[in-house]
Protein backbone atom coordinates (compact mmCIF):
# COMPACT_ATOMS: atom_id res chain seq x y z
CA UNK A 1 0.00 0.00 0.00
CA UNK A 2 1.47 3.26 -1.01
CA UNK A 3 0.96 7.26 0.11
CA UNK A 4 -1.23 7.49 -2.48
CA UNK A 5 -3.62 4.93 -1.41
CA UNK A 6 -3.45 6.10 2.37
CA UNK A 7 -4.06 9.16 1.17
CA UNK A 8 -7.41 8.47 -0.97
CA UNK A 9 -8.06 6.18 2.27
CA UNK A 10 -8.14 9.10 5.05
CA UNK A 11 -10.19 11.16 2.27
CA UNK A 12 -12.83 8.74 1.40
CA UNK A 13 -12.99 7.39 5.19
CA UNK A 14 -12.04 10.16 7.71
CA UNK A 15 -13.13 12.72 6.23
CA UNK A 16 -17.04 11.41 5.86
CA UNK A 17 -16.40 10.43 10.00
CA UNK A 18 -15.64 13.70 10.75
CA UNK A 19 -18.25 15.45 8.89
CA UNK A 20 -20.89 12.87 10.91
CA UNK A 21 -19.21 13.34 14.27
CA UNK A 22 -19.25 17.47 14.20
CA UNK A 23 -22.74 17.36 12.80
CA UNK A 24 -24.01 15.06 15.80
CA UNK A 25 -21.51 17.37 18.06
CA UNK A 26 -23.66 20.27 16.89
CA UNK A 27 -27.00 19.06 17.30
CA UNK A 28 -25.89 17.83 20.84
CA UNK A 29 -24.66 20.80 21.72
CA UNK A 30 -27.93 23.32 20.30
CA UNK A 31 -29.78 20.84 22.19
CA UNK A 32 -27.91 21.25 25.40
CA UNK A 33 -27.20 24.76 25.34
CA UNK A 34 -29.77 26.24 23.19
CA UNK A 35 -30.24 27.92 19.85
CA UNK A 36 -28.63 30.89 20.21
CA UNK A 37 -24.79 29.24 19.78
CA UNK A 38 -25.99 27.89 16.21
CA UNK A 39 -24.21 30.28 13.99
CA UNK A 40 -20.95 30.55 16.01
CA UNK A 41 -20.53 27.16 16.21
CA UNK A 42 -21.88 26.28 12.87
CA UNK A 43 -19.24 28.66 11.13
CA UNK A 44 -16.30 26.99 12.92
CA UNK A 45 -17.70 23.68 11.80
CA UNK A 46 -17.62 24.77 8.32
CA UNK A 47 -14.39 26.33 8.13
CA UNK A 48 -12.75 23.24 9.77
CA UNK A 49 -14.17 21.08 7.37
CA UNK A 50 -13.33 22.95 4.58
CA UNK A 51 -9.96 23.58 5.74
CA UNK A 52 -9.39 19.62 6.01
CA UNK A 53 -10.81 19.43 2.85
CA UNK A 54 -8.34 22.01 1.19
CA UNK A 55 -5.71 20.05 3.21
CA UNK A 56 -6.23 16.63 1.64
CA UNK A 57 -6.89 17.81 -2.06
CA UNK A 58 -3.32 19.47 -1.85
CA UNK A 59 -1.75 15.94 -0.07
CA UNK A 60 -3.16 14.37 -2.87
CA UNK A 61 -2.12 16.77 -5.54
CA UNK A 62 1.11 16.91 -4.06
CA UNK A 63 1.44 12.48 -4.22
CA UNK A 64 0.64 13.16 -7.96
CA UNK A 65 -2.70 11.04 -7.07
CA UNK A 66 -4.44 13.50 -8.68
CA UNK A 67 -4.04 16.08 -10.94
CA UNK A 68 -5.42 19.87 -9.62
CA UNK A 69 -5.99 22.23 -12.42
CA UNK A 70 -6.79 25.96 -11.60
CA UNK A 71 -9.10 27.19 -14.59
CA UNK A 72 -10.25 30.76 -14.88
CA UNK A 73 -13.09 31.46 -17.03
CA UNK A 74 -13.60 34.79 -18.22
CA UNK A 75 -16.65 35.47 -20.22
CA UNK A 76 -17.60 38.37 -22.07
CA UNK A 77 -20.65 38.92 -23.61
CA UNK A 78 -22.12 42.09 -25.70
CA UNK A 79 -25.44 42.57 -25.96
Amino acid sequence: MGIGELAMYAIVVFVPLYALLSIYVFFFFINSYGPHYAPTLSKYLVKILALILAANLMLLGILGVIDIKLSVNVGVSVG
